[in-house]
């Protein structure tokens, strides 16, 4: 049996698989348990203080995660945050995830960890528009709630000559539950 970190809850090793694949493809979502898709502000709201630079600009004080929290899998510890959040009347889906193969999650502290932004597309997510790696600081869990900060620097995945970038900062919040996470 695996059991997630802070809800104490037995879960079989399919189950968890099948919530981290859910979560590699866009997170935790009602959808991954054969509901009919939902749209991104049907999740639970979470205050934000998230700051995008560069090539998308946007300050996000409120999003949607779709993956929070800390989870443990058949190949070891994951943390996983994952939220839409809209600018200029588009939603994208943002997200940080520690990797089981270069560093596993131990607690709270800072990570170097994959992040991408997705845009949403009438079916679901796109391919990501921007990759690369961030430092996430996972502050704790207090409350039934999860916070943190983000710091760093994508790269847009399309082809051009020009270097087009989005730089992260800022805190995220948010809080694990049937539809959030772990992811």
């Amino acid at each position: 049996m695996i059991y997630s970190r802070h809800e104490k809850r037995r879960m079989p090793r399919l189950a968890i698989a099948g919530m981290v694949a859910a979560g590699f493809l866009g997170g935790c979502s009602p959808l991954s348990a054969g509901q009919p898709p939902s749209g991104p502000n049907d999740y639970p709201a979470a205050e934000q203080s998230l700051h995008f630079q560069g090539a998308l600009s946007t300050e996000v004080t409120t999003a949607y995660p779709t993956s929070c929290g800390a989870g443990t899998g058949p190949d070891g510890e994951l943390f996983s945050f994952a939220a839409y959040f809209q600018s200029q009347g588009a939603w994208y889906l943002t997200k940080f995830e520690t990797d089981y193969l270069s560093r596993q999650y131990k607690g709270p502290g800072p990570y170097a960890v994959k992040a991408a932004i997705y845009p949403r597309a009438p079916d679901g997510l796109a391919d990501p528009i921007y990759s690369g790696s961030v430092q996430l600081t996972v502050s704790g869990y207090r409350g039934g709630r999860w916070a943190g900060s983000v710091s760093g620097t994508l790269d847009w995945t399309g082809s051009t000559t020009e270097k087009v970038q989005v730089n992260i900062s800022g805190g995220w919040t948010c809080t694990n539950g049937p539809m959030t996470g772990p992811g």
